[in-house]
């Protein structure tokens, strides 16, 4: 039987047994993926590149610890770890300027998986519609959840970035999630997650 033909699941038991060649084979097979996952989060080419190596590196050495579990299905785990992987390179490399946001991309969820043409359309619906709830949210209300949801920022971190009480950013967050509860209905509004 060809190596490139083996699934993932022999080829990461190769890879605990010593095989470096398996380690090779599922590095070709999901570089690319990987690589244009962290592209999308991180928008530089350069870093996209370096988290990406990062990435395939915590691979090997959570197989050959042990730490996947044959339960789940290899890709999915993997673009798991790539999605926290990125999300570790947003908390640890964060600005001052963190207030700045993106508004195309606050609750915006990428695909890790590929879904249907109908999926796609109502996911794209969905975004739409978080984006013009988002924009009707009080700026600070605006700043908690960015900071929170996308950013993965805990509140009392975001208490001490802004200076205020922990009380207060969750107050904010409360009156936020009230809001867009109220603008959801007043406006009819279905989303699809």
């Amino acid at each position: 039987m060809k190596t490139s033909t083996l699934s993932d699941s022999q080829l990461i038991n190769n890879i605990i047994n010593g095989d470096t060649g398996s380690y090779g084979i599922i590095y070709k097979r999901y570089y690319s993926k990987v690589l244009c996952y962290v592209a999308k989060m991180v928008k530089d080419k350069e870093l996209s590149k370096d988290i990406t190596q990062d990435i395939f590196l915590k691979v090997l050495e959570k197989i050959k610890r042990g730490s996947y579990c044959e339960k789940e299905r290899f890709e999915q785990w993997l673009m798991t770890l790539s999605r926290n992987s990125v999300m570790d390179y947003f908390r640890s490399n964060s600005r001052t300027n963190i207030i700045q946001q993106d508004e195309e991309i606050v609750f915006a969820k990428l695909p890790l998986f590929d879904d249907s043409e109908e999926d796609k359309r109502l996911k794209e619906e969905t975004i739409e519609h978080i984006k013009l709830i988002f924009n009707q949210l009080p700026e600070e209300q605006k700043t908690i959840v960015t900071l929170h949801h996308y950013k993965k920022y805990k509140f009392k971190e975001i208490a001490d970035m802004q200076n205020v009480s922990i009380n207060t950013v969750l107050g904010r967050m409360r009156y936020a999630i009230i809001n867009m509860r109220k603008i959801i209905e007043k406006n009819n509004i279905s989303l699809y997650m």
